[in-house]
């Protein structure tokens, strides 16, 4: 009996960890594109210029539809930290995740008036859990373009092996090589 509560209480502990830092994950990966339309909204609201008012409205729609679309998908994250899902199934193109990534962040990106390159081989597929690594690309750039204003950043894949694909993320920001 006391090996049944010990067990239990240790599953107990494990997901409790689990969800933890299933929150710290969604929750950081949700408050950049939350912050930037909070901040397009406070220089809506303080300014009287038409034009840029509508180019921040747009900013404002794009960035919200790009938000909207990204929390639907969500439930993926629940996959990120059971070692189990390390693979799927099926193949898909990695170029496509990445550019989802990009569209995500790509209003930000111009509002620090820093440009996104996708230079992705489109021929390039993988079996890799598809929400891990949508999870760390969306991480990467996310902090890429926090660190860089005014400047470039490029992302590009290379297939190292049959098992390895390498994506390589480089930016003119004062952030981490």
């Amino acid at each position: 009996e006391k090996e049944k509560v010990k067990l239990t209480e240790n599953m107990l502990k494990e997901e409790s960890e689990y969800q933890r830092k299933l929150m710290e994950t969604i929750t950081h990966d949700i408050s950049t594109s939350v912050h930037f339309i909070a901040k397009l909204a406070q220089k809506l609201f303080e300014m009287q210029d038409e034009t840029l008012q509508k180019r921040y409205f747009d900013s404002i729609y794009k960035s919200s539809e790009e938000l909207y679309k990204f929390t639907q998908e969500l439930r993926n994250y629940t996959y990120l930290y059971k070692e189990e899902n390390s693979e799927n199934e099926i193949e898909y193109p990695l170029q496509e995740l990445i550019a989802t990534k990009v569209k995500l962040f790509n209003e930000i990106a111009q509002e620090k008036q820093t440009h996104v390159v996708n230079l992705c081989c489109k021929d390039l597929w993988t079996k890799i859990n598809k929400n891990i690594v949508a999870a760390i690309i969306h991480n990467l750039l996310d902090n890429a373009i926090k660190n860089t204003t005014k400047g470039i950043i490029s992302i590009n894949t290379q297939s190292v092996d049959t098992k390895t694909v390498k994506v390589i993320i480089h930016d003119t920001g004062f952030g981490m090589s």
